[in-house]
C-alpha cells in the first residue's frame, strides 16, 4: 500500500511538471521587449522603454515581457528576437543602433511582426520597422530656458565627445537661454555660457576638474551630456553647495540632490504610441520619426526639478509658443560643421548664433 501511494504522488508530481512545462512552452506575449545586457531596472534606457511597454499592454489588456541578451552583439539580439517571435510576439521592441543589424535580418525573415527601434534615426528600413528618435536641440532649448528664467545668469556646458545629439543638446541650451534672457528684459551680454566637449586625450577626470574650476569662478549650473561626464560634474556639483548639475535622455533626478533638472527624451510615451498604432493598424513603418516640443516628445518634468523660479505654469506657456512657432528654434548647420566649430574658439561658436544677452566662451 506504501509503495502504491508513493507510485501515485510520484506520478502526480510528473504530470504537475509536464503541464507547467507544456504551458510555458506555449506562453504568448503579443508585446516584447530586448533589452540590453543591462538591467531592466537600470534607471536608465531599458527601464523607460519597458515602462512604455508595460503601460500598453495595462490599457490594452494585451501580454508583454522582455528578455534579456546573453552578450551584446548582432548574434545574440537576434536569438533573443527569434524567441520572442516564437512566443508569439506581434511587436518587439529594441534600443539603440547597435540591435540595427539584428532588427533588419529578423524583419525581413518575419515580414508578419512589426518591430520598434528606439532612438535611432536610420530611414533605410524595410517596411515593418520603425525607428524613433528624439529632438535634443528642443531639450536643450528647454532647460536653457528655465534655468535662465531661474535667475541663473552664469551657465556651463560639458560633453563627452560632439556627437550630433550632444551638440544639439548644447545648441539648445543656448538658444534657450538666449530666449529667456529676452523675455526677462536681461540686456546685453548678461549671460555668460562656457562650454567644452573632452577632447580625445582626457577623461571625466578632467570634466570633474573643470567642473570644480567652473563652479569655484562663479558658474551657477552645468549642463553635462554623457553618462561618465555627467557623474563627474555631479560630483563636482555636490561638493560645492549652491552649485547645480542639469542632466540628458533619462530622469537624472536620483543621482543626487545637486541635480537641478533633466532634459528628458519622452521614451516611454513614444514606445506607448508605437505599440498602439500596431494594436489599431496605422503602424507605418520604413522610417525614421522624430518625437520634439510640438508632440510631447522632449521634457522637463518639473516635480523632479529644483527649480524655484521657474514654474509649471511657466514651462506650459514656453512650450506652447514653441509649439505655435517651432522656428524659434533653428537647427543652424549640418552636423559636420557643427562639430568643427565647436572643437574651435568663442568667435566661431558665437558666429553660429545671433546673440544678444548670452556671451559664449570655450574653455
Amino acid at each position: 500500500m506504501k509503495n502504491f501511494r508513493r507510485i501515485t504522488a510520484a506520478l502526480c508530481v510528473l504530470a504537475m511538471l509536464f503541464s507547467l512545462c507544456a504551458c510555458a512552452k506555449h506562453e504568448k506575449y503579443e508585446a516584447v521587449f530586448i533589452t540590453d545586457v543591462g538591467d531592466i531596472y537600470d534607471r536608465s534606457y531599458n527601464s523607460v522603454v519597458w515602462d512604455g511597454v508595460k503601460s500598453y499592454a495595462a490599457d490594452y489588456g494585451a501580454s508583454c515581457k522582455y528578455y534579456r541578451p546573453s552578450q551584446r552583439g548582432t548574434t545574440y539580439f537576434f536569438r533573443a528576437i527569434r524567441k520572442a517571435i516564437k512566443h508569439g510576439a506581434k511587436a518587439v521592441v529594441c534600443h539603440g543602433d547597435e540591435f540595427l543589424d539584428a532588427v533588419v535580418r529578423a524583419a525581413e525573415r518575419w515580414e508578419d511582426v512589426k518591430f520598434i527601434i528606439v532612438d535611432s534615426t536610420e530611414k533605410d528600413l524595410p517596411d515593418n520597422v520603425l525607428a524613433v528618435s528624439y529632438s535634443t536641440l528642443d531639450a536643450g532649448y528647454l532647460a536653457g530656458y528655465a534655468s535662465v528664467f531661474n535667475g541663473f545668469q552664469r551657465l556651463g556646458f560639458q560633453g563627452s565627445y560632439p556627437s550630433d545629439n550632444y551638440v544639439n543638446y548644447c545648441f539648445g541650451f543656448i538658444q534657450g537661454a538666449e530666449r529667456a534672457a529676452e523675455d526677462m528684459n536681461l540686456g546685453a551680454v548678461s549671460v555668460d555660457i562656457k562650454v567644452r566637449f573632452l577632447k580625445t586625450d582626457e577623461t571625466e577626470l578632467d570634466a570633474e576638474a573643470r567642473a570644480k574650476l567652473w563652479y569655484s569662478t562663479g558658474t551657477q549650473a552645468i549642463f553635462a551630456c554623457g553618462t561618465k561626464v555627467f557623474a563627474a560634474v555631479a560630483s563636482a556639483a555636490e561638493r560645492n553647495i549652491g552649485s547645480w548639475v542639469i542632466g540628458a535622455d533619462t530622469d537624472k533626478s536620483y543621482v543626487s540632490d545637486a541635480v537641478l533638472t533633466t532634459a528628458e527624451k519622452s521614451v516611454s510615451m513614444s514606445v506607448y504610441r508605437a505599440l498602439e498604432s500596431v494594436k489599431n493598424g496605422s503602424f507605418s513603418g520604413g522610417r525614421s520619426v522624430k518625437f520634439g516640443i510640438a508632440d510631447d516628445g522632449v521634457r522637463l518634468d518639473l516635480s523632479r526639478s529644483a527649480f524655484n523660479l521657474f514654474t509649471q505654469s511657466d514651462y506650459d506657456a514656453i512650450a506652447a509658443r514653441i509649439k505655435a512657432d517651432p522656428t524659434m528654434i533653428s537647427s543652424l548647420v549640418t552636423a559636420e560643421d557643427i562639430k568643427s566649430t565647436v572643437l574651435g574658439d568663442e568667435s566661431e561658436l558665437s558666429s553660429l548664433f545671433s546673440l544678444n544677452c548670452v556671451i559664449l566662451s570655450v574653455n
